[in-house]
């Protein structure tokens, strides 16, 4: 074997003779303070790795595919699902826009509800909310009708409980494939309360799960979200750590309820939002395969149940309504570090989705940042690209302390559930963004546009046209429709079929799903955007109405 000698005659320097020759260039300034970097999660960055940052890491022989999973699912590179946001204020527009988007690379069925949907509430003419008001099964029909939902996977946050709207997508396609979940405990810290009692949504949660496994094996029925954390300032291992003790509390839930852990753990779907910490959301998600595996390893799982799905969204967090079309630039890096880290499908926002429903230049955009990723970038043709590199493997193995540090501090204080009752988690990422924005307000983190290279000059963009006819007409509809008296006893997800086929409104069904229990409450975390206290300092010229 042939060996370059070319440079024998040179010592290879120690680490130490390197940092003594930096620290003679730093003017006075220490190594530490200069080249050191404090990440919000307390873990430092080193300006440089070496082989023994690594020598004691247990995971970096595994493969792909095996447990820990650290490293994917799979043994075979992962081609990641396009899984935008299909915005529509009604089912006629969501049709359109569903047909037009999977002609242009849109692999998931993905919309989203009102806020009144996913709490079980009757939708109203409110100019503010975002989502999809269903209020039948015929206005479910018109929406998806003719859209093969067996072959374009459906990407739904159904809120509380689940068992209305999955009835109604059960009798409008016979096979359904992907995630129509239910997320209580996400919804209860998003709003500060749920109409339901947690006992009763894990017992509806339960009965979706039993029902969809035998009608629909390619289904998950349960979401663990991570967003309202990420949103509300948390650091990453605090984001990860709350998501996992979520989801340990959805699978203890399930258990008791007759589902083994393998049966379980197959129904779980994880919704992470990814930051601008381009190689800290890496880790994330590495990390959080490793624990995951781990925690249902200890449930008596199966390899198969012991797997974590992951879908990636970009964060809202780090957007900016100022300099808005800056946002393109945060959203590749952030859908690149999603794409490195390997997850199974990934959301990318619309640059202007801060300023307005996102226009169809903004949703191209964000489409082919995916498209552009996956098909022209072939980030996915390898295994876990970032895997062996001193610096992921060492990051990872600090993320995941850090975060099981966490977790286990929540378990210590009762579960997900009895930690945001006592504040805990409220506490935690309150603190959390409190550092985050002193960081900014002192310049030691840029946001460029709004406390770094401001743009006096901005115009936002022109909104798009309306359709404000075609949804007062149906909310017309809705309005006119006769308010349903007859109760029926429910007790299987047959019972809710039958409603959901004799147009039964959705909000009755869920009225008589929840009758006689109690509302939860909680301190909801409030949202945050990193640029949001900076901006009001700078109001920009608007260039729309």
């Amino acid at each position: 074997m042939f060996m370059d000698n070319t440079f024998k005659e040179f010592p290879i320097p120690t680490y130490e003779e390197w940092r003594q020759l930096v620290e003679r260039t730093l003017k006075g300034k220490t190594f530490d303070e200069s080249l050191l970097t404090p990440l919000i999660d307390e873990i430092v960055l080193e300006p440089m790795y070496q082989s023994k940052d690594i020598e004691n890491n247990q995971t970096l022989n595994d493969r792909p595919g095996t447990y820990p999973f650290i490293r994917g699912n799979t043994q075979e590179p992962l081609k990641w699902s396009v899984s935008q946001v299909i915005e529509a204020a009604t089912p006629k527009l969501l049709h359109e826009r569903i047909s037009h988007d999977f002609e242009k690379g849109q692999d998931h069925t993905h919309f989203v509800l009102t806020s009144e949907m996913k709490q079980g509430r009757k939708p109203t003419r409110n100019e503010e909310e975002t989502g999809i008001p269903f209020f039948n099964l015929s206005t479910v029909h018109e929406a998806l009708n003719g859209i093969d939902l067996s072959n374009k996977p459906l990407h739904l946050d159904t809120g509380v409980v689940s068992l209305p709207i999955l009835g109604a997508l059960s009798l409008t396609s016979k096979k359904l494939k992907g995630t129509i979940g239910s997320d209580p405990l996400h919804q209860l810290v998003s709003f500060g309360s749920i109409d339901y009692s947690l006992d009763r949504s894990f017992d509806l949660m339960a009965l979706a799960t039993k029902w969809a496994r035998k009608q629909h094996p390619q289904l998950r029925t349960v979401l663990v979200q991570s967003h309202i954390y990420h949103n509300g300032g948390a650091s990453p291992s605090l984001e990860l750590a709350s998501a996992l003790s979520t989801a340990v509390e959805y699978i203890s839930a399930l258990i008791e309820r007759g589902l083994s852990a393998t049966e379980a753990g197959q129904s779980l779907l994880f919704s992470f939002s990814i930051g601008s910490d381009y190689f800290s959301e890496i880790a994330k998600i590495r990390a959080a395969r490793a624990l995951w595996a781990a925690i249902m390893k200890e449930f008596g799982a199966s390899e198969e149940g012991q797997k974590m799905t992951i879908h990636a969204k970009t964060s809202t967090f780090t957007k900016t309504k100022d300099d808005c079309h800056v946002n393109i630039l945060r959203c590749t890096t952030e859908a690149f570090a999603a794409a490195i880290a390997g997850v199974e499908s990934l959301q990318v926002s619309p640059f202007d989705e801060l300023l307005q429903e996102p226009s169809e230049h903004a949703r191209r955009i964000a489409r082919n940042t995916s498209l552009i990723l996956r098909e022209e970038a072939h980030l996915a043709v390898t295994s876990d690209p970032a895997g062996g590199s001193w610096y992921v493997e060492h990051l990872t193995e600090q993320m995941a302390m850090k975060a099981w540090e966490l977790f286990q501090e929540l378990e210590e204080n009762g579960g997900m559930s009895a930690s945001l009752k006592k504040g805990i988690v409220q506490t935690l990422v309150q603190k959390c963004w409190n550092k985050r924005v002193e960081k900014v307000r002192t310049r030691k983190q840029t946001i460029i546009g709004v406390n770094q290279y401001i743009n006096t000059d901005d115009k936002r963009p022109t909104k798009p046209a309306s359709r404000v006819e075609e949804r007062n007409s149906y909310f017309d509809y809705i309005e006119q429709q006769k308010e349903v008296t007859k109760k029926h006893e429910i007790e299987t997800m047959e019972d809710v079929l039958k409603m959901v086929s004799e147009q039964t409104p959705f909000h009755h069904i869920h009225k008589q799903l929840k009758e006689g229990g109690k509302k939860e409450c909680v301190t909801p975390i409030k949202q945050y955007r990193l640029a949001e206290p900076f901006e009001q300092q700078h109001p920009k010229k608007d260039g729309g109405s």
